[in-house]
């Protein structure tokens, strides 16, 4: 209790000591590992953070944000791979959750790998059909890739649920054209 509450504080260099006590007296809860890594993150120990992030995958292998926060740890280190990973971990975790299918789909657009972020998008897409994001994204990874005419329904989808959001007009002018 200590650590979280000093971390709430934002004096998360004094939480690390209470919440390595607590990992310490509760070896098998990945909780005070994640606490851990955040805050190690929040300091700027990138590769502590990822560090503890591990263990708390390891203790809490079945809970979607210990893959989270490696996912995150593992971003801020750099490691695309890694970071991907950890993603599609935590989405075999929650397999019906359009916001983890999205997050897969997200992470691999920023990879710069739209191949790869179809599929989770389109099962997103179909467990979410009100987003305009996944909507608009899936329609710019289908046209980007040659799927011109299937980019454009989804497209066309997206500004219609969302006709002031710019992006999505000037993919489906680019498709278009």
């Amino acid at each position: 209790g200590l650590g979280l509450v000093e971390g709430t504080q934002g004096h998360f260099a004094a939480a690390l000591p209470h919440l390595q006590r607590s990992a310490e007296l509760e070896p098998d809860s990945f909780i005070p590992y994640v606490f851990l890594s955040d805050f190690a993150s929040s300091l700027g120990r990138k590769k502590e953070s990822r560090r503890y992030a591990k263990k708390a995958t390891e203790l809490g292998p079945s809970f979607v944000f210990t893959w989270l926060q490696l996912a995150r740890a593992e971003k801020e280190l750099g490691h695309t791979e890694a970071t991907l990973d950890a993603v599609s971990k935590a989405a075999e975790i929650a397999p019906d959750s359009a916001v983890m299918l999205a997050l897969v789909g997200y992470s691999y657009i920023s990879a710069n790998r739209l191949v790869q972020a179809i599929p989770p998008l389109q099962r997103a897409a179909r467990l979410a059909p009100r987003d305009y994001l996944l909507q608009s994204q899936l329609g710019y990874c289908l046209a980007a890739t040659g799927q011109v005419d299937a980019g454009i329904v989804y497209l066309r989808k997206g500004a219609s649920l969302a006709p002031n959001y710019g992006p999505v007009w000037e993919n489906l002018g680019l498709a278009y054209q």
